[in-house]
């Protein structure tokens, strides 16, 4: 069973990156608080405005609200404990696919300039949505600019692109999928 995580709970210093077995260029998420040991990592976030929806992309953009605390600069403490991580590590996870002539390394962000950028599975009808207290098709007109939303996603890991000769680019992005998506309805 996974337990989702509330961001206002989420503490990024609990996040390890965890060297997957099978796949030298991809890393886990492990999220361990207590007794407590999540694996991937499922974060329920505050209410968040929509501000656009690239649908052939799968994406969507988000600002935080106002009238709610969003807690969105958890996300930059994440993203700079795993740009750390990776500096730290690379050279030993990889072995001989790190480069030392590598001169810097970069993660695509998902919170930048206030905006958080979250991706959807290409196959909507796998993202639960939830509008009006009811479960409802989830479909392109479904969502709209200025809607507010809660947003379920799963954090898997980091993805490590490689190039063709099978040494890390330097270049690496979270994985991650909206899982669920609550429409807040205006009091």
């Amino acid at each position: 069973m996974d337990f989702a995580i509330p961001i206002s709970r989420f503490e990024t210093g609990n996040v390890e990156l965890v060297k997957q077995p099978t796949n030298k260029f991809s890393l886990g998420f492990s999220y361990k608080d207590g007794q407590f040991c999540n694996t991937p990592i499922l974060l329920v976030l505050e209410p968040l405005k929509v501000v656009f929806i690239d649908w052939s992309k799968h994406q969507i953009n988000l600002k935080e609200d106002e009238n709610y605390m969003s807690f969105l600069s958890k996300f930059l403490a994440f993203q700079k404990n795993i740009h750390e991580s990776l500096g730290k590590h690379a050279k030993e996870w990889l072995g001989e696919s790190y480069s030392e002539d590598m001169s810097y390394f970069a993660t695509q962000p998902l919170f930048k300039s206030g905006i958080l950028t979250l991706y959807m599975s290409s196959a909507l009808d796998s993202v639960t949505y939830v509008a009006d207290q009811k479960e409802q098709n989830f479909l392109n007109e479904t969502l709209q600019p200025g809607d507010l939303v809660r947003i379920v996603v799963k954090l898997y890991g980091v993805s490590l692109q490689k190039s063709e000769s099978e040494i890390w680019t330097g270049k690496s992005r979270i994985q991650h999928s909206i899982l669920q998506i609550y429409k807040v309805n205006h009091c």
